[in-house]
């Protein structure tokens, strides 16, 4: 799909995007995109379908296809299902940072009708003890790291079924998340899923203290997916940087979930290390990437910087947080192939709401753009 802009109102323009149209859901009104797949299974499975050699991620030396990727999937949902009682709507929990593991988790747990439950690797004991008392997980994956923490609260998820850890040390009361994908399935499970169902549940920072759970459905991950594509001109060609944390909506749904669909590759990133950043944009020739303002900062500091050759990054999105009109100039200044865009979303409206274009990070540096398509936008005063 291409895209061009309309003025919707007088002096007020929208990105347009051809097969948008209105469909009554739930009793509303929406725009939607009329030719859209329907469930996140049917996306991940059509482009296994399609190319399963294609490399679909890489991590640090490791390097998997579509093919791959499908295998770990069935595994995880047979044996979660078969092994584990599992069924649709339970939910499986992640406290896992940008890795295969959290890949596997995710499309597993979509696959067989569960809701996913990314969450931050950074809570300490007692916020993650409010998660599992709130989501009550029947799943849950984590790091090594994190199993002190979760050693304390565990009990508080009364219908646990198991906890998985990753890596290879054993510990007294999880299971190692590595023999379940050292396995094969023998059949297949997918359970159907309407696009109206809950895929995930994406805890947010609350106005009143606790966190809040945003219940994402798959017309809400795909609609933003489809949009993500359309306005950065993706394709299965394309390598993407991960370096934001895939437990964040941004990640998740305007990465993630865009490359399993359009079929490209994913380059993940841990943590965020400038230097290991750019050898990383090098080495994997990266097309795209997206992070906050200060990883832009840090990077135009670094000292490597003028010896580097980062010509085949096409799209820089940046958002979280005001960027300083000086590094975008720079930015525009010592990347000139560079498409810069500045987006602003939230988690409860599955991401994308607004996007400035390249031509105006400069010019109208505070403003976070236009309306996206699919999205309805309305401003309000105090007085409403």
């Amino acid at each position: 799909m291409k895209y061009s802009f309309e003025e919707y109102a007088p002096g007020r323009k929208r990105y347009r995007v051809e097969g948008v149209g209105e469909e009554v859901i739930s009793g509303i009104r929406l725009d939607v995109y009329l030719n859209r797949p329907r469930t996140l299974p049917e996306i991940f499975n059509r482009t296994v379908q399609k190319d399963p050699k294609h490399e679909a991620f890489v991590y640090g030396d490791q390097r998997f296809s579509y093919g791959e990727l499908a295998r770990r999937v069935d595994s995880l949902a047979f044996q979660w299902e078969e092994e584990y009682g599992v069924r649709p709507g339970d939910r499986v929990m992640m406290l896992l940072r940008n890795t295969p593991e959290f890949v596997a988790s995710f499309f597993a747990a979509s696959q067989m009708g569960a809701i996913s439950v990314p969450s931050n690797t950074r809570l300490k004991a007692p916020e993650i003890e409010y998660l599992l008392k709130d989501s009550d997980p029947s799943i849950l994956v984590l790091e090594p790291e994190l199993w002190e923490r979760v050693l304390e609260v565990r009990n508080w998820a009364p219908n646990l079924k198991a906890i998985f850890i990753t890596g290879q040390d054993k510990v007294s009361g999880a299971a190692l998340f590595s023999d379940l994908i050292s396995r094969t399935a023998p059949q297949k499970i997918q359970n159907p899923a309407t696009e109206e169902d809950v895929n995930s549940i994406l805890y947010t920072s609350g106005t009143t203290g606790n966190p809040k759970g945003a219940m994402l459905c798959h017309r809400n991950f795909i609609a933003n997916s489809m949009t993500a594509q359309t306005l950065c001109r993706l394709s299965s060609e394309d390598k993407l940087l991960i370096m934001a944390p895939m437990f964040h909506v941004t990640a998740l749904n305007s990465q993630l979930i865009k490359i399993v669909h359009a079929g490209a590759t994913g380059v993940l990133m841990r943590a965020f290390k400038t230097e290991e950043i750019l050898d990383m944009i090098e080495r994997e020739q990266i097309t795209e990437m997206t992070g906050v303002p200060a990883m832009y900062s840090m990077i135009l500091q670094s000292p490597t910087l003028a010896r580097r050759d980062l010509t085949t990054l096409r799209y820089c999105g940046y958002g979280g947080a005001p960027a300083p009109v000086e590094v975008i100039r720079t930015l525009k200044e010592k990347f000139p192939t560079w498409r810069l865009r500045n987006v602003y979303g939230l988690t409860e409206a599955s991401s994308w709401v607004t996007m400035l274009p390249h031509e105006q990070t400069t010019i109208r540096p505070d403003s976070t753009g236009l309306p996206v398509p699919v999205v309805r936008l309305k401003i309000v005063s105090d007085q409403g």
